[in-house]
């Protein structure tokens, strides 16, 4: 049961969970915030924070970045123990054993700015209702194409472009527009966890 109020803080919201997500250390910051004690915290998984405007594919690129032990920044909204929001910008990294294996991830979060706050609301609300949020005029992108791999031919070929070179690009590049929707779906992706 979410409210309109929103929460604001301004020092570091600091958590550590193991591999399954489960807290295992939490701040008073965070305590204070979230409105939950320590021992309502300790051993639950961290999506007991999880407010319902958050899309799963947030969450799903947070984990992708962590599995491959990267980093992953990105505009949170958490949802209080009673309802109340509060948004942050969050740093989830991996932490490592001495073995070099991911034991474990810690999040350091700090006041979210107004702007992307904004802009994250409206990605997010996208998300949620199945938009696209990344477009790309086909045209152009098959014009591009075209070209890169017309100057391709001259640079490492360097012969001089005749019909049927022409051709023979103009094929090549019909054919890597046919995986445009491929590719489009892969570089929306990789923006929303940019923009995220």
């Amino acid at each position: 049961m979410a409210t309109s109020k929103e929460i604001k803080f301004d020092k570091p919201i600091i958590s550590k969970t193991d591999l399954k997500g489960n807290i295992i250390f939490v701040n008073n910051v965070f305590i204070d915030v979230s409105g939950y004690s320590l021992k309502e915290l300790k051993g639950k998984n961290h999506n007991i924070l999880r407010h319902p405007d958050m899309p799963k594919e947030a969450f799903a690129e947070l984990y992708d970045h962590l599995n491959r032990g990267e980093t992953w920044r990105g505009a949170v909204k958490n949802r209080c123990k009673n309802g109340d929001y509060y948004w942050v910008d969050a740093i989830v990294s991996p932490v490592f054993g001495r073995d070099g294996k991911i034991e474990g991830y810690q999040s350091v979060r700090s006041p979210l700015g107004e702007e992307e706050k904004q802009r994250a609301e409206i990605l997010y609300k996208k998300m949620q209702n199945g938009e696209k949020i990344f477009s790309i005029n086909k045209k152009m992108i098959f014009i591009f194409l075209f070209f890169a791999i017309l100057g391709l031919v001259n640079l490492f070929d360097n012969i001089f472009v005749d019909n049927a070179a022409m051709i023979s690009v103009f094929l090549a590049s019909l054919w890597m527009y046919k995986d445009f929707d491929y590719i489009s779906n892969y570089v929306e992706k990789k923006f929303k966890s940019s923009v995220a």
